[in-house]
């Protein structure tokens, strides 16, 4: 399996302290889920409320 920029980043930083590999990427894995899930959530939300809006102003 393959990873990205932003796992390989946080396995080298981590491995400077001395972290195993397998944490590191498994901690680099979820921060770059959490980082990812609350803006696309939101964006997700807002459109659908920006669409709600628009049914709504053209029912009238």
């Amino acid at each position: 399996a393959s990873v990205g920029v932003y796992e390989g980043t946080v396995v080298l930083a981590l491995g400077v302290f001395g972290v195993d590999r397998e944490v590191a990427l498994g901690y680099g894995v979820l921060m770059h889920f959490i980082d990812f899930l609350p803006p696309v959530a939101m964006t997700l939300w807002l459109l659908w409320r920006s669409q709600l809006k628009t049914r709504l102003s053209n029912e009238r």
